[in-house]
């Protein structure tokens, strides 16, 4: 008997604290009150931020799952990376990273753009100074093969007084250039070696 009694006061106590558990993780007190930005964030206002995460963000301060909310931010233009801690009681803490862009990618105007890593990025073009990047072009699986050729390709023809302005990879692999003056040479096919040479 005082066994059963034991085990009944153990049950009462463990629903209990369930059920004190479940009250505390629906609070209100613990919903998402307000997000700190951190970081490298030029083209991208608080305000814009909120607007576009908050809706998207489920569960409270215990529920919420970050990595959803880490996706969130980094689904808005410019947004390259998001760290996304919790602050105790109602606030989550975000650091940011935005793109930088090194080049224009396919057609001027187009909005997009090639980080230094060679990631493709979309954004406003308006709010890049596009005058001052080079235009590449390629298959978008090239686009970091394009980049570093256009890398290896730059301090050479410099040398030479020869600006590059344009650089284009064919689906067929063959590199075609355009220097500022407008003259635009064929490359041939290869590698940065074989090229050079």
């Amino acid at each position: 008997m005082q066994w059963t009694a034991s085990l009944m006061f153990v049950l009462a106590f463990i629903m209990c604290v369930a059920s004190g558990i479940g009250w505390l993780l629906r609070h209100p007190a613990f919903a998402i009150q307000g997000i700190t930005v951190h970081g490298n964030v030029a083209h991208s206002n608080t305000v814009t931020l909120r607007a576009n995460v908050l809706p998207q963000l489920t569960g409270n301060f215990f529920t919420l799952n970050l990595m959803q909310a880490r996706q969130a931010f980094e689904q808005i233009p410019w947004i390259r990376s998001a760290l996304v801690r919790r602050e105790f009681p109602n606030r989550l803490s975000v650091t940011l990273d935005e793109f930088q862009p090194a080049a224009q990618w396919g057609g001027e105007g187009d909005g997009k753009f090639l980080s230094p890593e060679g990631t493709i990025f979309e954004v406003n073009a308006d709010d890049v100074d596009s005058d001052a990047l080079p235009i590449l072009k390629g298959p978008e699986s090239q686009a970091q093969t394009v980049l570093e050729m256009y890398k290896f390709l730059k301090p050479r023809l410099d040398k030479m007084d020869m600006s590059l302005n344009k650089l284009e990879l064919s689906q067929r692999g063959s590199w075609f250039a355009q220097l500022e003056s407008g003259a635009t040479m064929e490359l041939g096919h290869g590698t940065q070696q074989e090229i050079g040479d």
